[in-house]
């Protein structure tokens, strides 16, 4: 995982490994995704431009953690 290769614990870390990693991360990424959506059909129309501004934030997360 590119923001964890520095760490220590990293240097251990086989191909296999980070492709566990990595469907976790998808995993949990299609169920950020699912509960956003309910979030956002819920939630009163003035606050949704807040929800989009937390989603856009997690989600740039997500991008910055990938399989180096």
């Amino acid at each position: 995982m590119k923001n964890k290769v520095d760490h220590e614990t990293a240097q251990d870390w086989d191909i296999d490994t980070a492709n566990i990693y990595d469907d976790k991360l998808t995993e949990l990424w299609t169920e950020f995704n699912t509960l956003y959506d309910d979030i956002l059909a819920e939630c009163p129309q003035e606050q949704e431009d807040i929800h989009q501004t937390q989603y856009d934030e997690i989600a740039d997360r997500f991008d910055e953690v990938q399989i180096a």
